[in-house]
This record gives C-alpha cells, sequence and structure tokens, in this order.
C-alpha cells in the first residue's frame, strides 16, 4: 500500500495517542466486520497487514514521525504484535476517511433514507407515496445532509420534520 494514499486510524488509550498508516477502504470494511462480527459474538478476523498498512509502525504522531516505544505498546495493548495493535486501534478507534469513500457512503445512506420516506409517508392529499425524485428534489432544496456515519433510522425523524416544511408530507397509519 502506498504511503501517499494512505489514512490515519487513531486510537487514543491510557491517555496516549496511537495512529496507523492504513488503507481508507480496506480498514474502513475491517471495521465494518468487527462490528458485525461483534453483534454475532465472533471476533478472530485475520488481516494481511500487506494490504491494509502503509507502513507497519504504530505512532504516537504520524505527521511528525514520531513511532511508539516497544514497551508503551505492550504496557498499554499488552502485545507488541503490530497486527494486533492494528486491529485494536481499527476497532476502537477513529478512521479518517477520503472525500471518495464519505461521498460513496453517504450517496448509499441517502438512497436508503429516501427509500424510507417513501415507504413510511404520504402526500396528505393524495394518500399516495411521494415518488423517490421528489423526495430527493425536496431534500436538495431545504439543503438537507445526510450523515453517512450515522444510523438512518436515527436521521429520520430530523429529516422528515425539514422535508414537512418543503413538502406536505405525513407518516402512514401504521408507521406512528
Amino acid at each position: 500500500m502506498d504511503v501517499s494514499k494512505a489514512v490515519i486510524a487513531r486510537l487514543k488509550k491510557a491517555g496516549k495517542t496511537f495512529e496507523v498508516l492504513v488503507d481508507c477502504e480496506k480498514a474502513f470494511a475491517l471495521k465494518a466486520d468487527f462490528k458485525q462480527n461483534k453483534l454475532q459474538g465472533n471476533n478472530n478476523k485475520k488481516i494481511d497487514l500487506n494490504d491494509l498498512l502503509a507502513y507497519e509502525k504504530v505512532f504516537t504522531d504520524s505527521k511528525k514521525g514520531v513511532i511508539a516505544g516497544e514497551h508503551v505498546l505492550r504496557d498499554v495493548f499488552k502485545t507488541d504484535d503490530i497486527c494486533e495493535i492494528t486491529k485494536q486501534i481499527i476497532q476502537h478507534g477513529e478512521l479518517q476517511l477520503t472525500s471518495k469513500l464519505r461521498d460513496q457512503l453517504r450517496e448509499k445512506k441517502q438512497k436508503q433514507i429516501v427509500e424510507l420516506i417513501h415507504q413510511m409517508t404520504i402526500d396528505p392529499k393524495t394518500q399516495l407515496p411521494h415518488p423517490t425524485q421528489r423526495i430527493l428534489l425536496a431534500m436538495e432544496e431545504g439543503k438537507i445532509k445526510i450523515d453517512e456515519l450515522k444510523d438512518e433510522q436515527l436521521q429520520l425523524d430530523e429529516i422528515i420534520k425539514r422535508l414537512q416544511i418543503i413538502l406536505p408530507i405525513k407518516r402512514k397509519e401504521n408507521y406512528g
């Protein structure tokens, strides 16, 4: 993996900051796998460091090139295995996203939200659902932003409330 295309995965633990340089899309997929596996109780995911890491070191400040000492890694992570430390940083830390991946995630989340709104709401005049294109245009007109990392269900009420300013819309009876 090319260092110039890497992003930072960062974890603050025991009062210190630990960073690794990773491939954004692979690290994001791994983080999603960790989240899914946690729900399923399976958390022994193998990772290929050659594909994921841009540089096989753990930093305390990657921008300055400050590498974390082995004794510090052992004290905090209870290991000096870079694979295990990288897994912990990705699983429990924050991951910078490239604008390309962020845009892809936002677009996917927007489609999910628009589909939910289409299924859950109606035009009070016609008692029919608004077409998805009309919902998208109203969201654009209202400058409604989607948080690509936040669950769509958690954003839904606020988005519908903001759409009601632009579009005659109400929830179907069976959707509370």
